[in-house]
């Protein structure tokens, strides 16, 4: 499996540096945090910048559970969209909070992690809306770059927002998503090299640089056995939203144990459709679904699982799938850019999206019970793997990639100080 990442410029020494992520589930933030850490034990003078976690929202995160030794700061949040606590954007007071910070920090460098979801109050018609913290970060002399982590465009689609349904709301999303990055940035970090083609037909002009933008604690991400006998057991692991496929699962699970009866599916994480899910699949059906676990539980149901099963076409790495990985457990991962890792690698396989659209989803199952025998071959590769996965290595190759942006980056298209359209969409 190809770790992309690059060489050629060396880190600079001793910078002030803001990392500034916009949620706090997800791989997103976890990456955040670590690029704050590695940047920190590095030598640089580090600010993390961060969503307070809202009361009512029950999962801990990294950053609360292991504190960070750097700088930080928690902005005030508002759901992002309606009935989704997990989803936030910054409130006027949150984008405040980070304009301030960036401020006073005077950093010579800023990485915005999706910087589309640090627009306040991101789905409420009302605009132009500036990005948290851009303004601040300019008005300092600070090199911006955005790192994406979603496919928001294809997100947006995914979420059966009734508008999106008209192909010239459609169009219209894609051209104000590829001007968000021309206007707003000199250079845009993505997750791998098959994601370029997809941002230059949006439209989007800047340099890009792919370089893996997750990682995997090796630590507690560990290999170990699985009893012999024990029956297929299916691992998902995501928000259990439309975005992320989870719809799909009761169709699927009862087309796979009508191949293989004594199936297992295992439901790591929680969200809106989770009611619906837990009445479609009972445990009667072999089915447990866990919410959200802490690292080390979640390392224990991957280690226990046959395989880790993905049905998201809006990811641009998918962390969930290297954490399998490490736990040698194969992968079975959509065809779509963010997944084109694993293409030809034999780490499982990689399926035809068209197989998610309704009525098809039966060729997922066949491919799963056929892929029994080539399981232990997988699993082995996937353990050998490990040592392209962690950390550290990650954010040397992610870090070389954003020293090249700095070398071939225009100057930025608004002024220092000035606050730009933001507006993402017609809803936003």
């Amino acid at each position: 499996m190809k770790t992309p990442g690059a060489a050629g410029h060396a880190p600079r020494e001793g910078e002030r540096i803001a990392v500034v992520v916009p949620q706090f589930l997800g791989g997103m933030p976890i990456s955040g945090y670590h690029q704050a850490r590695v940047l920190h034990e590095q030598g640089h003078e580090v600010l993390f910048v961060r969503p307070r976690r809202p009361a009512g929202v029950a999962s801990p995160w990294l950053a609360e559970t292991h504190p960070l030794a750097c700088q930080q700061l928690e902005f005030h949040t508002v759901p992002a969209f309606p009935g989704r606590q997990e989803a936030r954007s910054p409130s006027w007071r949150g984008a405040r909070q980070i304009d301030q910070a960036l401020r006073a920090f005077r950093p010579t460098l800023v990485l915005f992690h999706d910087p589309e979801l640090l627009i306040p109050y991101l789905m409420v018609p009302v605009g132009p809306k500036p990005i948290a913290g851009l303004a601040s970060a300019r008005s300092v002399g600070a090199h911006c770059v955005a790192l994406a982590h979603t496919l928001t465009e294809r997100y947006i689609v995914a979420s059966h927002h009734p508008l999106i349904r008209l192909e010239s709301v459609r169009r219209f999303v894609r051209w104000r998503w590829a001007g968000f990055f021309n206007r707003n940035f000199t250079s845009l970090v993505i997750g791998n090299e098959a994601l370029t083609p997809y941002y230059r037909g949006l439209g989007v002009r800047l340099p890009i640089h792919p370089a893996a933008l997750c990682g995997v604690d090796l630590d507690v991400f560990t290999p170990g056995p699985r009893p012999d006998g024990a029956p297929l057991r299916v691992v998902f692991v995501a928000r259990l939203t439309l975005e992320k496929g989870a719809q799909h699962l009761p169709e699927l699970h009862a087309g796979l144990r009508g191949r293989v009866p004594n199936a297992e599916l295992v439901v790591c994480g929680d969200g809106p459709l989770r009611g619906t899910l837990e009445a479609a699949l009972p445990p009667s059906t072999g089915t447990r679904f866990t919410g959200w676990l802490p690292p080390g539980a979640l390392a224990e149901e991957l280690r226990a699982s046959s395989l880790l099963l993905s049905a998201c076409t809006t990811e641009t790495h998918g962390m969930a799938a290297d954490e399998a990985l490490a736990c040698g457990t194969p992968v079975f991962v959509p065809r779509s850019p963010g997944f084109h890792r694993f293409e030809g690698a034999g780490l499982g396989r990689v399926y035809p999206a068209e197989w998610l659209e309704q009525g098809r989803l039966h060729h997922l199952a066949d491919a799963v019970a056929s892929a029994l025998p080539e399981l232990p071959a997988w699993s082995a590769r996937a353990v050998a793997t490990r040592p392209l996965l962690g950390w550290d290595v990650v954010q040397t190759g992610l870090r070389a990639q954003i020293e090249a942006g700095r070398y071939t980056s225009p100057p930025p298209s608004a002024p220092p100080g000035r606050e730009v359209d933001a507006t993402l969409s017609p809803m936003g």
